[in-house]
């Protein structure tokens, strides 16, 4: 399929991190009972994944951030997760620092095939993340995404997705048109409204949902390929 000649074609593919390209490996909820175990919480995997859902859930984060925001964000977490703990600063910088290694996480299936051919068609390749600046540690050290130097970081430029701002600050330094953007990932509200409300074109990754019309849904990172060529 060709693009419409009133179709603007797609410059740039942004993708989220978290979720869309890479995975934490063990989970997260393996990876608190492991180490908080280690200094005394003696919680089973079933009760720290419970307790981090409804902890993650109950913060209601604001759009602006920081590095020392998302830092105390992460302290009343792993706090609310894992309890009284021996050593619980060591506990934490323990379990905080284990997500910047890039062991830590594996790579999304097709992902370095996508990546790898995408570039090699001259599309931009940027990642668009609601993290912190552990994230380059992370990208760095794997070989396949340690090339992708686009990189918007939520607590580096101050907001959060699914912010205007934030996508205002993607559109800049791609520096392109909002519609020249592909935006790609797995939360609906921070990758694809939030996207779309900016004006960048934008697909869901996973499982179908009802409130998007099927052409901007996508169930593996393989079929980013034809819709970059074709457009949407």
């Amino acid at each position: 399929m060709k693009n419409s000649p009133s179709k603007v074609p797609i410059r740039w593919i942004a993708f989220d991190a978290v979720g869309t390209l890479i995975f934490a490996n063990p989970g997260v909820a393996e990876t608190y009972t492991r180490i908080g175990n280690r200094y005394g919480a003696d919680l089973s995997t079933e009760i720290v994944r419970s307790r981090f859902q409804n902890a993650f859930a109950e913060h209601q984060r604001t759009f602006s951030t920081s590095e020392e925001h998302e830092l105390n964000f992460w302290k009343r977490i792993v706090g609310e997760v894992l309890g009284t703990v021996e050593n619980s600063d060591d506990c934490f910088h323990e379990l905080y620092q284990h997500f910047s290694l890039p062991e830590s996480w594996r790579i999304a299936d097709h992902a370095a095939d996508v990546i790898s051919v995408l570039q090699s068609e001259g599309f931009g390749v940027a990642i668009a993340s609601n993290f912190d600046r552990r994230l380059h540690t992370a990208l760095d050290g794997n070989p396949i995404l340690c090339d992708i130097d686009v990189r918007l970081i939520s607590s580096e430029i101050g907001w959060r997705k699914p912010s205007l701002e934030f996508y205002n600050a993607l559109v800049e330094r791609c520096q392109c048109a909002p519609e020249e953007i592909l935006m790609v990932g797995d939360d609906f509200a921070n990758d694809y409204t939030g996207a779309r409300n900016a004006g960048l074109r934008a697909v869901h990754l996973g499982a179908e949902r009802s409130d998007i019309d099927p052409e901007f849904q996508i169930a593996s990172l393989a079929d980013v390929l034809p819709l970059s060529r074709c457009g949407l």
